[in-house]
């Protein structure tokens, strides 16, 4: 769904006043639900990959709190390793395939010319970054670690569409359902509300 098409200029409306009718409580869940719809409008699988970096990410995060010294290496290994691992299959595997190609047909080998068939998901750099930024800052022990699952995911899969960069605390905080009554989620630039 492109947001110059009639598709949107009926979702945003229709989103919009269903927010504002619903319980408060309610409301971060269908933000997140309507977030989820609007990507897997351009291609519904690749909803599964937010999916997985979002659970990676929140697993890492409590798993690094909860561990001390030795512990917390493997578990910012695995959610880097993760994330990266998605990102270059995606947007890097075709290229670093092409090289593996060059280099083996300069000392004289051949290999069988094999490309990967996937087309790029809509902002995986942006999510996978903010992944990579929220386990890093939880590592440091520069954030604490979300425990609510729905919370961490509101950080950046609404922000993914509308691109705004802002420190995890205030992102979490802003995106929780008490403070969405209090603060304009579409106020730029954004404004913490911790």
């Amino acid at each position: 769904m492109l947001f110059n098409s009639i598709d949107f200029l009926v979702f945003f409306p229709a989103v919009t006043l269903i927010y504002f009718v619903i319980p408060k409580n309610r409301r971060s869940l269908w933000l997140l639900l309507a977030s989820y719809y609007f990507y897997m409008g351009w291609n519904p699988k690749y909803a599964i990959l937010i999916g997985i970096s979002t659970l990676i990410t929140y697993l890492s995060g409590i798993w690094m709190e909860h561990s001390q010294g030795k512990y917390k290496k493997p578990a910012i290994c695995f959610s880097l390793f993760s994330n990266l691992g998605i990102l270059v299959l995606f947007k890097y595997a075709n290229f670093l395939l092409g090289l593996l190609d060059a280099l083996f047909s300069a000392v004289g080998l051949q290999l069988a010319d094999r490309r990967l068939d996937l087309l790029l998901p809509v902002g995986i750099s942006f999510y996978t970054f903010q992944a990579l930024g929220y386990t890093i800052d939880v590592y440091r022990g520069q954030t604490k670690a979300e425990r609510n699952l729905l919370q961490l995911e509101m950080g950046w899969s609404i922000k993914l569409y509308l691109k705004r960069w802002m420190h995890w605390e205030s992102r979490l905080a802003n995106c929780r359902y008490e403070n969405l009554v209090q603060t304009n989620i579409f106020q730029y630039p954004p404004q913490s509300t911790v």
